[in-house]
């Protein structure tokens, strides 16, 4: 998308998601600079996607330390992504979709992160490391009983402008609606959601 769009700033929004109040430019913005997903979560994939993205930038991965930056709304400077693809580009001597396509493991939420943190810097990237919470996932949630969704949908923090229920977790959405019009109308002094 950054070869094809003009905007200074890309936001990738998981087709999971569903909003639960009006939001706009600040809700992305720190001290005016897009907030880039930067929080200490561990886990294998993490590893593994972070070791990715050091082979392919030329980083020793005892000098990376292992952040997270996979999120399901991550806010992107075009500029940046293309100079990350460019650098992807000269290191593979070959298409950077090519050279992509060739690793066994990949996040593009990590390999921006990790090109934004150790390769560009966040202050000459434009951006700012952030742990707002910008969307609760199910990840870790039990949603498969109206209990488990009451209680995920019971509570949030206040910058959160958005749910990710998981397909994965076979829930309808029919199921799950009533919460998101409810939480929409308490939110939003304009009314509830129309459909």
């Amino acid at each position: 998308m950054p070869e094809h769009l003009n905007e200074d700033v890309l936001v990738f929004c998981d087709s999971d998601t569903a909003f639960i109040r009006p939001f706009g430019i600040d809700d992305f913005l720190i001290s005016g600079k897009p907030g880039l997903l930067d929080v200490d979560y561990q886990s294998p994939d993490v590893h593994r996607w972070t070791d990715t993205a050091c082979a392919l930038f030329g980083l020793d991965v005892a000098d990376v330390p292992v952040r997270n930056h996979v999120g399901n709304m991550i806010c992107w400077r075009r500029d940046i992504a293309l100079a990350m693809l460019e650098l992807i580009r000269e290191r593979g001597n070959r298409k950077w979709q090519t050279t992509l396509l060739k690793q066994s493991s990949i996040s593009e939420y990590m390999l921006y992160g990790v090109f934004v943190r150790s390769v560009i810097g966040y202050e000459a990237a434009g951006h700012v490391p952030s742990t707002i919470p910008l969307v609760k996932p199910s990840w870790e949630h039990d949603i498969k009983s109206s209990a488990g969704l009451d209680e995920f949908f019971s509570e949030f923090e206040p910058e959160t402008i958005a749910v990710m229920l998981h397909s994965k977790d076979n829930v309808p959405v029919t199921e799950y609606r009533h919460h998101l019009e409810r939480i929409w109308a308490s939110t939003d002094p304009d009314g509830p959601i129309t459909t």
